[in-house]
């Protein structure tokens, strides 16, 4: 194999300057220019090549003939052998230290790495990436399958290459039954074996024939993935005929040898000396010695088996394929006791490989580690380093400030002088750190927060001080954690730290542009504590806020107590009633939010506080907010510890009915046990037992609720913790008050029987049991899926590394389609900050302008128009090749504002993407089990709850009483007004809900004011009376649902079964009729019970239409359909989607199968045929072509195929969100986007009119918008969207070195040695020639040197 550097040729240098034991000096200084003056920066491109035999004895200094390689008394190298200095160069300077060598000494050892020298064989072997790895270039090229060439090579298979006999004819192949009679016959034949056969055959090779036959093969070709792979065959092999490389080239007569610094020695306790690659060359000097002693012997005519003969041949094979692969042979493998020799294929790839351990993974020389502590006292840019880990990181610093200080001209001297006098170490460190930050790093690096920037203060203890507010960037808590401590050296590395990296630059998180410097824990419990409000009022007026502390601190007040303020707005004196807590809170947010925190309004919890920081950022500036986050932390630390809040056993307060309650549930299961033998219908008797079971764990989930829930100064330590989400979940509360709940069984399912014991309470000895299972479980699959989401990662970088923002505007003319709804904070989270494509009118009146940024000003304008759809720019559509303009991506989510050139979007995605990934399954270690996340306490289900405390008006209403005495709303246009002080609050009143309040009452915040209906999209009846229905068929529009434990049963009817011939069905209600019929927004598919008593505005028929893509899975489960969605794979048991577009029935029910048929609108067409296990296929009338059958995973290649590119994006989008949204985890849909271009990036050519473009070929979907563009409506290019899986565009769209270092197979490095094409250096191969990569400032750096225009 042979590489040239497109600008710099190495050859001159590298090759023939080692003619004797001495270096030229000429040689010396040329040398000595190219490897320490930065000519790497000149090499722009690489190509690999086959290399000539003439090349490689080029590059050599010496034939290899020793198989020894030491003398064993006196331990030198033995000449002729694999460290001889004759043909590697001298071994002495690697016996000297580092202080006793020269720089010359250090020249002549990276000098020597160009010492090659090579093994003469015996007998031409093949190269083992030819024969063993795809593509099968070599089996094309003699025109044998892949298992023939393989026999030919293992020496099981025999070429006759000239014959006398009629029987056997010349290029026939034979066994070695044949050969070895052919031997003792009386004809003329010559036979060859192994490489020579290959050579031969390879020798008669016609390239042109080849290829033109390939493109016959091509001609007729069907399918697309054959005429992919005909078509990749024919690039390679015409690279065969292209730069001078010959076919025979690829069987080895010489063997090239590395050279000796590229295979180090390990010297072992007994004198022994160890080295993998050597070991291996050693096996080939021996086995082409036997080979060389077995042709000797047959040419003197002595007695040679055959079978002895081929043994040698196979044995040479198989030393060499070991040097180059070893991963297939059995003789080399690694075992418990053997770690087995490793070949060149085997060192390239893995994370020890040469890529990622020794170019990717760079060593850091200046840096420390130590256990991390908070320190509220330093700024948001400051930390505090041990003064001992300073001294030694910055001693280089020192010693040349005290040289040029003091005139010191030795560095000895230098270091003398240090150590007797100590304290000149603080003396010159302090002039240092003013100009010098440093960088904190937190393993795992998942995202650009886990480094960050700091100023350095030292310390005398021996941790780090940080500041409490970054702890969320970098996802840390002082449980032990540890940090490492990095120090920039030069200039462009310190300025780049000071104005990018600094954590004062880095308040929103790059995931979902959300602040970082949020309080946690102890913080947010003092400001809990600090906004409570008591029952005591006091008759004190505060005019200004010097006041109220003088009044604390004099404790002259409670902090709790109702006070009032003065406050003047607009000239005129307003009175507030507030608390001295609540008032010290006001003083610290800013004056420009006018904002003071009265008694109307709820306590701060942890989202409160979110919140408030989130619209301090909106109103003031960066630094302002910064400064407020940092007042709230140090105001609520103090209060948390005046508080005095702990947690005590007392506290803890238990369910009073939980002990009634599992009293009968035992008597229960000793009656189920009794009657279970005379029990007609076991299964439903056995469903209603466990039922009772999930029953009664919620009853007491619902005790503990209600236990916990509270306002005020009377909540218990316990209660104020978990309220205010400062510390504990509500679920960890539920599980050690009232019960450990549902815990994974043994067949990985939810068990049937819940743990009803709680920790309190205390577990029984086969409860305990269950558990030391589940954590066990939880703690095996948490290790196993860390490293699964950690290569979901790695993937997902490597495939949208190279894309940055590379221009302003690409003026495209596509864009993705965004429907607009009534929620504001889900259109928020899906628009904010993006570019509109086209221009929205309204009633011909233009709302918004095209290009124009999306803001939350925007967004109220087009939510007063909610039924519409705008169009927006996306990185999908954006017509950048290999990156993204800034308008397409929007605004940066870390900045708030329009990304600069060179900005790394796509590293940002796959980042955001993969890291809560990795955070998913690392929450078993934290104490959740795999089906918990950390929860808020959430308003009750389906109750009304005032926002903040003040007087009822209700409005517009018109209502009945029911026969409880409860107000029942009958329109639609009722609202509630709050009204509080200085505060008016509006809560619209929906149809049917009941009002639990009444006009001019006072109400506090949380309090109760009305039951909601828990679905809006049913029937409600107006009358009362009992249910009949009228035109009900079994099977064909309902099914009969029994009810468990009764003899009562519930219809499931089918509204969208409205066939000619079938009448609708009629529900009756007293003296009025309701026709069920279906529409887009009315009723699918019901439940409804006959006979059954209602009341007035009682749910009569409920919607029961399923959300296919509403489902909920555990952890481990998640982060394997996140993965599966990305790498574009789908379970055998996938949703069928509807071919036609037809009605889906179910027509008959078997055993536990069910057989639908789906008829199709058109007559002409067959039905089709449904049978499935379970009861996930809806059906009924207007199923269209493309619709998903099932809830099972979707097949996405066969979606987009049936539903289009824009349907693909929207599904691919809200299953990505819903996943991360189930763990409450926020990811920007651009970043989704990103990674989804890069998999729809390809398309297929179904037709084209330009010669240029071929049918059937893979194409960028922008070349051929290019092509559109020049050619317009002249010539026509149709083609059809392609999804890749990130592993395919990995594999296939990164550069020749990069995916070398990926996937570390030997795939790549054929190809790119038969099409032997120059190749540019991307991000990932600039940094391993230590180039400045074109990213970030280097980005901008390049594009601005005039070397580089």
């Amino acid at each position: 194999m042979r590489s040239e550097f497109g600008d710099y040729d190495q050859r001159d240098v590298l090759v023939g300057c080692w003619g004797t034991m001495q270096v030229d000096s000429r040689r010396l200084e040329e040398g000595r220019d190219f490897l320490f003056q930065g000519h790497n920066e000149s090499v722009s491109r690489i190509k690999i090549s086959l290399a000539s035999p003439e090349t490689i004895l080029s590059y050599s200094y010496g034939e290899v003939i020793e198989t020894e390689m030491f003398d064993v008394k006196t331990k030198k190298p033995i000449e002729g052998g694999l460290y001889c200095e004759r043909i590697f160069g001298p071994l002495n300077c690697r016996d000297r230290s580092f202080d006793q060598r020269s720089e010359q000494d250090g020249f002549i050892e990276i000098f020597q790495r160009s010492r090659f020298g090579h093994i003469q064989l015996a007998v031409p072997i093949v190269h083992t990436w030819f024969y063993r790895t795809e593509p099968d270039v070599l089996a094309t090229l003699i025109g044998k399958p892949i298992s023939i060439l393989k026999e030919i090579v293992s020496c099981d298979m025999h070429l006759i290459c000239e014959s006398t006999s009629q029987d056997y004819n010349v290029g026939q192949l034979i066994r070695s039954n044949d050969y070895l009679k052919l031997c003792n016959g009386v004809d003329k034949i010559v036979i060859l074996s192994g490489g020579k056969a290959i050579l031969k055959l390879l020798s008669n090779v016609n390239i042109k024939q080849i290829c033109d036959k390939l493109e016959t093969r091509c001609s007729s070709e069907t399918s697309v993935e054959a005429l992919n792979k005909l078509r990749g065959k024919i690039e390679l092999i015409k690279g065969l005929g292209c730069d001078g490389i010959k076919p025979d080239w690829m069987v080895l007569c010489i063997l090239p040898v590395l050279p000796a610094e590229l295979r180090p020695i390990i010297e072992l306790e007994d004198d022994n000396i160890s080295t993998n690659t050597s070991d291996i060359y050693r096996n080939i000097l021996m086995a082409n010695d036997d080979v060389l002693a077995k042709l000797d012997s047959i040419s003197k005519r002595d007695d040679v088996g055959f079978e002895e003969y081929m043994v040698s041949l196979r044995n040479l094979q198989g030393s060499v394929d070991m040097l180059f692969d070893s991963t297939d042979v059995s003789d080399y493998k690694s075992s418990y006791n053997n770690l087995g020799l490793r070949g060149l294929t085997t060192v390239l790839k893995g994370k020890k490989g040469r890529f990622r351990s020794a170019l990717l993974g760079r060593r850091v020389d200046y840096s420390g580690r130590s256990v991390i502590v908070p320190e509220p006292s330093l700024n948001l840019n400051e930390c505090q380093i041990p003064k001992i880990i300073a001294f030694k990181l910055f001693e280089p610093f020192i010693l040349s400030k005290l040289m040029s200080i003091f005139s010191i001209k030795s560095e000895w001297l230098a270091r003398h002088t240090l150590k007797t006098n100590p304290d000149l170490n603080e003396e010159l460190i302090g002039g240092i750190l003013k100009h010098c930050p440093v960088l904190l790093n937190r393993a795992p690096t998942l995202h650009k927060l886990s480094i960050q920037a700091f100023w350095v203060k030292l310390t005398n203890e021996r941790t780090i001080g940080l500041h409490p507010l970054v702890c969320a960037g970098y996802n840390a808590d002082f449980d032990g954690d540890q940090m490492a401590v990095h120090v920039p050296l030069s200039m462009a590395a310190r300025l780049e730290a000071v104005l990018l990296m600094v954590s004062s630059n880095n308040i929103l998180h790059p995931a979902h542009g959300n602040p970082t410097l949020l309080p946690t824990k102890d913080m947010i419990l003092g400001l809990y504590y600090l906004s409570l409000v008591s029952s005591e009022v006091s008759n004190i007026c505060f005019n200004n806020y010097s006041e109220v502390v003088k009044a604390i601190s004099n404790r002259k007040i409670n902090i709790h107590s109702n006070v009032r303020f003065n406050l003047k707005v607009n000239g005129i004196m307003n009175v507030v009633k507030t608390t001295p807590g609540r008032l010290l809170i006001s003083e610290i947010i800013p004056a420009k939010c006018n904002i003071i925190y009265d008694v109307s309004m709820s306590e701060l919890t942890r989202t409160e506080v979110n919140h408030l920081i989130e619209f301090v950022y909106k109103i003031c500036d960066e630094e302002t907010s910064i400064k407020f986050s940092e007042r709230l932390m140090r105001l609520g630390f103090k209060y948390a510890t005046l508080s005095g809040i702990s947690l005590a056993y007392q506290e803890f307060i238990l369910s009073s009915s939980k002990s009634k309650m599992l009293v009968k549930m035992n008597g229960r299961s000793d009656g189920f046990i009794k009657d279970w033998n005379t029990s007609v219908n076991k299964s439903h008797d056995y469903e209603g037992r466990w039922n009772g079971y999930k029953t009664a764990l919620e009853q007491i989930y619902l005790d503990v609720d209600a236990n916990i829930r509270g306002s005020g100064v009377d909540q218990t330590s316990f209660q104020m913790m978990i309220n205010s989400g400062a510390r504990g979940t509500l679920s960890q509360a539920r599980q050690i008050i009232g019960a450990r709940g549902l815990i994974l069984g043994f067949d990985d399912e939810i068990s049937n029987k819940p743990v009803l014991g709680s920790y309190i309470d205390g577990l029984s000895l086969l409860e305990f049991y269950k558990l030391t299972f589940t954590a066990r479980k939880g703690l095996i699959i948490t290790a196993l899926n860390t490293s699964s989401s950690g290569y979901l990662t790695r993937k997902l970088v490597e495939v949208s590394r190279e894309y940055v923002i590379k221009e302003t505007d690409c003026h495209t003319d596509i864009g993705i389609d965004v429907g607009m709804c009534d929620d504001y904070h889900l259109m928020r989270d899906r628009i904010i900050g993006r570019i509109l494509l086209d221009a929205v009118m309204i009633d011909n009146k233009c709302i918004l302008n095209a290009n124009e940024l999306i803001t939350d000003e925007n967004i109220h304008k087009l939510l007063e128009h909610s039924k519409i759809s705008i169009r927006i720019r996306s990185p999908i559509t954006c017509l950048t090749r290999n990156g993204v303009c800034k308008m397409c991506y929007g605004l940066s989510l870390n900045t708030n504002t329009l990304p600069p050139l060179g900005e790394s979007v796509g590293i940002l995605a796959s980042q955001s993407i993969g890291e809560p990934g990795i955070q998913l399954t690392l929450r078993t270690f934290h104490g959740l089990n795999s089906s918990e996340k950390p929860e808020e306490i959430k308003p009750i289900d389906r109750c009304l709850t005032t926002p903040c405390s003040g007087f009822v008006k209700i409005i517009n209403i018109v209502c009945i009483y029911s026969s409880s005495g409860d107000i029942i709303v009958a329109n639609t246009k009722c609202f509630i007004t709050i009204l509080g002080i200085n505060i008016k609050q509006r809560i619209d009143i929906t149809r049917g809900t009941r009002l639990t309040t009444r006009n001019n009452t006072f109400v506090r915040t949380g309090d109760v004011i009305g039951i909601q209906y828990p679905n809006y999209n049913c029937l409600i009846s107006l009358v009362e009376g009992r249910t009949m229905f009228e035109n009900v068929i079994i099977n064909v529009n309902a099914i009969v649902i029994p009810r468990t434990g009764t003899s009562l049963k519930k219809y499931w009817f089918d509204l969208r079964n409205n066939t000619p011939w079938l009448k609708p069905i009629i529900i009756r209600v007293g003296n009025l009729k309701f026709v069920c019929s279906h529409n887009d927004v009315y009723l699918d598919m019901a439940v409804v019970e006959p006979n059954l008593k209602v009341q007035s505005f009682d749910e009569l028929l409920v919607n029961k239409t399923m959300d296919i893509h509403n489902f909920k899975l555990r952890v481990h489960e998640e982060l394997e359909t996140l993965t599966k969605l990305f790498e574009n794979t789908s379970s055998e048991d996938c949703s069928d989607m509807a071919p036609v577009n037809g009605s889906l029935r179910l027509v008959n029910t078997k055993s536990n199968k069910k057989i639908y048929v789906l008829d199709p609108n058109k007559s002409s067409l067959i039905p089709i045929i449904y049978i499935t296990d379970g009861n996930g296929l809806l059906y009924g009338e207007n199923i269209k072509c493309g619709s998903i059958l099932s809830s099972n995973d979707i097949n996405l290649p066969n979606y987009l195929d049936h539903n289009g590119f824009n349907k693909l994006i929207e599904v691919f989008i809200t299953k990505v969100q819903r996943i991360y949204g189930s763990q409450g985890v926020d990811v920007n849909s651009k970043h989704i986007e990103i990674i989804l271009r890069l998999m729809t990036n390809w398309v297929l050519v179904t037709k084209s009119e330009i010669h240029d473009i071929l049918e059937g070929e893979e194409l960028d979907w922008r070349l051929i918008q290019n092509y559109r563009k020049i050619y317009g409506n002249n010539k026509t290019v149709n083609f059809k969207r392609i999804l890749h899986s990130i592993n395919n565009v990995a594999s296939n769209g990164s550069t020749l070195l990069s995916n070398i270092a990926f996937q570390g197979s030997s795939k790549s490095l054929v190809k790119a040695m038969l099409v032997s094409k120059h190749q540019k250096f991307g991000i990932k191969d600039s940094i391993m020639f230590g180039k400045l990569a074109e990213i970030g400032t280097g980005f901008v750096r390049k594009r601005t040197t005039p070397s580089f225009n």
